[in-house]
């Protein structure tokens, strides 16, 4: 498959097509492959990339078409058909929970629900983006012991967003658990995450070095909406880019007249 691309990206060919070119070599080849593709891209000739590599699709094409059944079920710009791609076979829960007797365990824990609740304290699958989100697990320490309950949160693109855990809260980091059950909670504040599908790995961890007792991937998910409500949005709707949307503070003012410098 290497010699393959190389020998048809050099060929310069009016069409370059590439089937799943990606799915092979080490990184240093996929690079060099998006760079070529690039440079064919710009110099005017098409490109039809087949791939399942999100990310690639959505930096490297101007259009996308999804194909089922080699029928062709959708068309348009990267970024919403990878969306409606991903999110089209997708889990749509924001909660689960098990019961004792078939829980995920360990020796020393059993994890027994996760959830994703909006400001309300409500378990909620749509979120808003100028509102708080509230990620909560429940687990029963079967006996004594010190662990860590974390999340890891990706992107619908398979990206991970952060991973968040007890550890970072001092008073948290050493703490014994006495047999029992147990609710832990993270808030991840408004105007952080981007209009996107996220999804929660739920883990619960040895204390000494992040070992899992128990780790559920895909445990739960949740949809972040724009709906004008977050503060800043100039325009309701606004489709932005990034994997985060952060508000951070900005200021602007006159240093000096039209001869001054700095």
């Amino acid at each position: 498959v290497r010699l393959a691309f190389a020998v048809a990206a050099h060929l310069e060919p009016e069409i370059l097509i590439v089937d799943e070119v990606l799915a092979v070599g080490d990184a240093a080849f996929q690079k060099k492959c998006l760079g070529k593709m690039g440079d064919v891209a710009r110099e005017g000739r098409t490109i039809l990339f087949v791939s399942h590599n999100m990310q690639a699709i959505s930096v490297l094409c101007s259009e996308a078409i999804i194909l089922q059944k080699g029928q062709i079920t959708d068309r348009g710009l990267p970024r919403a058909l990878v969306e409606r791609y991903l999110s089209s076979g997708t889990l749509q829960s924001a909660e689960v929970v098990w019961p004792f007797e078939t829980a995920p365990s360990s020796h020393l824990v059993k994890l027994h629900a996760v959830r994703v609740c909006a400001a309300d304290g409500k378990v909620s699958f749509n979120q808003r983006i100028g509102a708080p989100i509230t990620l909560t697990m429940d687990f029963w320490c079967l006996r004594e012991t010190r662990l860590v309950p974390n999340f890891h949160l990706y992107n619908q693109g398979g990206v991970m967003v952060f991973p968040t855990a007890t550890l970072h809260v001092k008073e948290l980091a050493q703490k014994v658990y006495e047999p029992g059950l147990y609710r832990s909670s993270c808030v991840v504040p408004a105007d952080l995450l981007n209009s996107s599908t996220y999804f929660v790995h739920a883990f619960l961890s040895r204390e000494t070095d992040g070992h899992p007792y128990v780790h559920v991937p895909e445990a739960v998910s949740f949809q972040v909406n724009n709906d004008g409500t977050g503060q800043g949005d100039v325009f309701t709707g606004a489709d932005w880019p990034g994997v985060i949307r952060p508000l951070l503070p900005w200021t602007s003012r006159r240093i000096g007249d039209l001869t001054s410098t700095p």
